[in-house]
């Protein structure tokens, strides 16, 4: 019996990155504004809430308690806490309609790494 042969995938213009790897970049700080508002259709329906922090820009405590003040899109499945990425995503300003439709504008790629730009500022200033 000989073994199977290996496939090849043909390289595209833009790889799609398994939502494991895209949150994984998430979390070691390696995807910009732009490109999380490109990739966003990659991410799962729901994050667990360490996967939403990079997303967020809080750390775990105060993500926790801005489930339980109801200020973070999440949902109870048993004992474990989601976050719904598309409501998140809405909450810190990456319009979703274009990556439902397919179609995201440069002008709004560009308008979201500038809030971005400007919170982290806000951010390192205080």
């Amino acid at each position: 019996m000989t073994p199977p042969e290996p496939t090849v995938a043909l390289a595209s213009s833009v790889e799609p990155l398994a939502p494991i790897d895209l949150l994984e970049r998430l979390r070691r700080g390696q995807v910009t504004a732009s490109e999380l508002a490109l990739r966003a259709r990659e991410l799962p329906p729901t994050l667990s809430v360490d996967e939403s922090l990079p997303i967020i820009g809080l750390s775990r405590a105060a993500a926790f308690r801005s489930v339980h003040a109801g200020e973070l899109p999440a949902a109870r499945l048993g004992h474990r806490i989601r976050i719904l990425t598309v409501p998140l995503l809405r909450m810190v300003g990456i319009d979703v309609e274009p990556l439902v439709s397919g179609t995201t504008s440069q002008a709004q790629v560009q308008a979201l790494s500038e809030a971005r730009s400007r919170a982290d500022h806000e951010r390192g200033a205080s």
